[in-house]
């Protein structure tokens, strides 16, 4: 909710006229809403029972009622801290019984409450139930017609996100009213060391509770996204969902939602939204959006493979291959599409290079947002994604890029070539200032995305899209023809830092040994039977393994060579490793290591040196 929203809310509620309002009334057109606008929802964190229901026993019978029943009870993570009783509008003024009566409720030991609450629309009273004197005196009294400017006091005490944090410092004032009458001084340390032994011992249910929040909100969050994304037309999924940086798992929820809907579709239909998302890949998408687009086509590409249009496309596969190609030469032949390329990679250097040329009023300007948030946010969001000046940072580059990128697209290209002339002098300019700048924040403080190395060595387009791209090797695979290892090979020669390390040389690896262009250079190993042995070895790993990759200039020729490390995973029994490296030139794959280490497993049957029993008790001297 806005503050415009609650502005209005509470206008509304300071506006109504009470006169011939029943309790119930009461209670659903008033007490309800302001109990939202107080953060309370049923079944959450911040929880609502209503109507509760508890039996009076001695000394409580002689009130002349056998139980009680409770109007709201406000709970805080399933411990309730306060009640409210409902009253009619009439009288206007709210009765002294009216007030005992609450306060009888919030003694209750099965209710405990620490603040009880009387409201009848006309008037909301507050009380104290461990702090009230003779003239019972509320802790605050707010008519309905105050709302508007009282309601920051009312949610100070009540409020959801404020009630734990009031709590804790009366509490600290009931320590230091206590203590200011204290005479020992010993008496101090003994009581400083129980609240040290009460905080130790409250410690591992804190950190259970914050795991359990965590991941009880990571499940909402996915399942709200679920929902979002189940919800969407599958126009709005390929124009909107797609074009945003997904991690793999929001890709592979995405990507259900649309096969949901696609599947259902005849092959017509189907063909229809083929050409939608090729109609946005050959337009002018920023990068995150062209990589994903391609990578949905390779999904939707083996129950599809005879999808065609003889008006937009000959073959899904045609089209991946052409839009792989596209990103792999950086649209040589589509100068528009080029500058395009160009310019998002100069945006990422230029605007996260200005928040450091700035720095000192872009941190005060993140820290401002963080505090911000941390002041609005329910602890419950806080934990599940605390706000950092790092995030914020990536958060307003990433935002600011997009909202340029999508305001420069319609330019021609001489714009566009002028205007990625114009950030590459500005670049230049700002330089020496984030240089200096950049060495004074802490490593941990940095962003750990390459942003100021976008294009720059770092080629974000292409190794993006391969990172996508390897988690579905087995159908890319069979796309990539001799032109395509041509160009891969011929990247990776021009500047290995843009690729070295990144998805399309482990891509460059895998590709090279399942088209059986290796040699095994001997001798390897003795660790397998036979060849046919090894070959099952050398699938597994080459498939399953963990690849690592380096550069290293070669002794005897000029061509440099991809020096690859290789683990294989997950294997009880031992993992096998190979190393080797990769001729560029040669475009041939060299193994020159194949070993298997086999892990260490205590014997459990390894007899003690003494009984369960004399082992428990000698550990126990010890």
């Amino acid at each position: 909710m806005t503050i415009e929203d609650l502005g209005k809310e509470l206008s509304r509620l300071s506006n109504f006229d009470f006169n011939d309002w029943n309790e119930n009334d009461v209670r659903e057109e008033f007490i309800q809403p302001l109990l939202k606008l107080l953060g309370y929802r049923k079944n959450t964190d911040y929880d609502i029972n209503r109507e509760e229901k508890h039996q009076l026993h001695k000394p409580f019978l002689m009130v002349g009622r056998k139980r009680i029943d409770i109007d709201y009870a406000l709970l805080v993570r399933k411990k309730q801290f306060w009640i409210i009783e409902a009253k009619p509008s009439s009288p206007r003024q709210i009765e002294e019984k009216s007030i005992f009566q609450a306060h009888l409720y919030a003694l209750h030991p099965e209710v405990n409450a620490r603040y009880f609450a009387v409201i009848n629309g006309w008037n909301i009273v507050v009380y104290d139930s461990r702090n009230i004197d003779e003239a019972y005196q509320p802790i605050l009294n707010i008519s309905s017609t105050e709302l508007p400017q009282k309601f920051l006091m009312l949610n100070k005490i009540l409020g959801a996100k404020n009630l734990l944090p009031m709590l804790k410092q009366r509490v600290l004032d009931d320590i230091r009213d206590i203590l200011s009458v204290e005479v020992m001084e010993e008496r101090l340390q003994e009581f400083s060391l129980a609240v040290d032994s009460i905080l130790e011992s409250a410690r591992p249910v804190v950190q259970e509770n914050r795991r359990n929040i965590y991941f009880r909100k990571a499940l909402e969050s996915e399942q709200s996204f679920k929902q979002i994304c189940f919800s969407s037309t599958l126009d709005e999924l390929i124009k909107l969902s797609f074009s945003f940086s997904n991690t793999f798992g929001d890709f592979k929820i995405i990507y259900e939602a649309f096969n949901s809907k696609f599947e259902l579709l005849n092959n017509l239909e189907k063909s229809k939204v083929v050409t939608t998302i090729l109609q946005v890949l050959r337009g002018r998408p920023a990068i995150c959006h062209r990589q994903n687009l391609i990578a949905l086509l390779v999904k939707i590409l083996p129950n599809n493979e005879m999808l065609s249009d003889s008006l937009s496309f000959s073959s899904i596969a045609d089209e991946i291959k052409r839009a792989i190609k596209d990103c792999l030469t950086h649209f040589e032949n589509q100068a528009w599409l080029r500058e395009l390329w160009k310019l998002e990679g100069n945006l990422y250097r230029v605007y996260y290079k200005l928040t450091f040329f700035s720095n000192e009023w872009f941190d005060m300007f993140f820290n401002n947002i963080v505090k911000i948030k941390k002041e609005v946010l329910e602890d419950e969001e806080l934990v599940f994604q605390a706000p950092d000046n790092l995030r914020e940072r990536v958060d307003f580059i990433q935002k600011s890029v997009i909202i340029t990128y999508y305001q420069c697209i319609s330019r021609d290209e001489q714009s566009l070539l002028q205007l990625n002339h114009e950030l590459n002098e500005l670049e230049e300019r700002i330089n020496p200032v984030f240089q200096d700048e950049i060495k004074k924040v802490h490593p941990d403080d940095r962003i750990i995305l390459r942003y100021e190395m976008y294009n720059k060595p770092f080629d974000f387009l292409i190794s993006g899209l391969f990172n996508f791209l390897y988690k579905d090797y087995e159908i890319v695979e069979r796309l990539l023809d001799e032109k395509s290892l041509e160009l891969i090979l011929e990247l990776i020669q021009k500047d290995r830092k843009k690729y070295t390390a990144s998805w399309i040389d482990k891509f460059l690896v895998r590709y090279l040994f399942n088209q059986n262009r290796y040699e095994i250079l001997e001798p390897v190993s003795s660790n397998y039977n036979d060849s046919l042995d090894m070959l099952i070895i050398l699938k597994k790993i080459f498939n399953c393994g963990q690849i690592s990759i380096s550069i290293k200039p070669s002794s005897t020729t000029n061509t440099n060579l991809l020096n690859i490390f290789i683990r294989e995973n997950y294997n009880n029994e031992g993992e096998w490793t190979l190393e080797g490296e990769v001729d560029i030139k040669d475009k041939i794959l060299k193994i020159t290591s194949l070993n298997k280490k086999i892990k260490y497993v205590s014997d459990p049957i390894k007899p003690s040196a003494f009984s369960t029993s004399e082992k428990t008790e000698n550990e126990r001297n010890n």
